[in-house]
């Protein structure tokens, strides 16, 4: 994979990045088919990640799916188990409304009714939250290690880019933080605000065709760049390594 083709995988992810914007706020006014645009277009921006990867070879890369992929499974099991485990209780409550509609109903037996199944709903709510914070942790750890490839690889963008994505990760790692703290209910608020400004950040990463050809001294990628050399000594080295382990002199790719 060239340079020019590592580019277009970059301008994909960010279109994606747009597009999963743009899906947060319509959630706002019409929700639920924005959300599963939103999950596919997530799933498939981490196709991106991992054809870019595979001739980068970067440990943040790496790192920044196999977590996100994690924390997306985890949310997704909880919900259909949270919903499977509430579904009965529900239905039964339904029920015991509907009938209630024909008599006239004993407070204190609505209360000894109802209250169980209220109990077991709040339990079943608050183990949920429980490993939806676990998740939102993952999913942390998943925006940091993104963060930290656009830092140690702002050769590869445009200054402005490489700002933006630096930033937007940023912002889309507090998101995950005021999620895993939903329970407070105003940083979920908070939360969306700072995923809206992440995305669009990341975005922007859509217009890496704009700037034209790469600055002086960016780092090319090639089908050479699976196996690097030191130019000091000609070892082959690490392509995660800063130095050569033979000579000890810096590697500048």
């Amino acid at each position: 994979m060239s340079q020019e083709n590592i580019n277009a995988e970059f301008r994909e992810f960010g279109e994606k990045m747009n597009v999963i914007m743009i899906c947060i706020v319509l959630n706002f006014v019409i929700p639920g088919i924005p959300t599963i645009i939103q999950f596919i277009y997530t799933i498939t921006s981490l196709g991106n990640i991992k054809r870019i990867n595979n001739q980068l070879h970067n440990r943040y890369l790496d790192n920044f799916r196999s977590k996100y992929l994690t924390s997306m499974a985890i949310m997704f099991l909880t919900s259909i188990g949270m919903l499977i485990a509430m579904l009965p209780f529900l239905i039964n409550i339904i029920n015991y409304a509907l009938s209630l509609m024909y008599t006239t109903p004993d407070p204190y037996a609505v209360l000894n009714t109802l209250f169980p199944m209220l109990f077991w709903i709040l339990i079943i709510a608050a183990i949920g939250l429980l490993i939806i914070i676990i998740a939102s942790i993952f999913q942390m750890k998943a925006w940091e290690n993104l963060n930290a490839f656009f830092m140690e690889n702002t050769g590869m963008f445009p200054g402005q880019i490489a700002e933006d994505a630096i930033e937007g990760t940023k912002n889309l790692k507090t998101a995950s933080l005021c999620m895993a703290l939903i329970f407070l209910l105003v940083t979920g608020i908070i939360g969306l605000i700072y995923q809206i400004l992440g995305y669009s950040k990341l975005a922007k990463l859509k217009d890496l065709d704009k700037y034209g050809a790469a600055p002086p001294g960016q780092p090319r990628v090639s089908e050479e760049t699976a196996l690097r050399y030191c130019a000091h000594c000609g070892s082959q080295v690490d392509p995660e390594k800063n130095f050569c382990q033979s000579c000890g002199e810096r590697i500048d790719y």
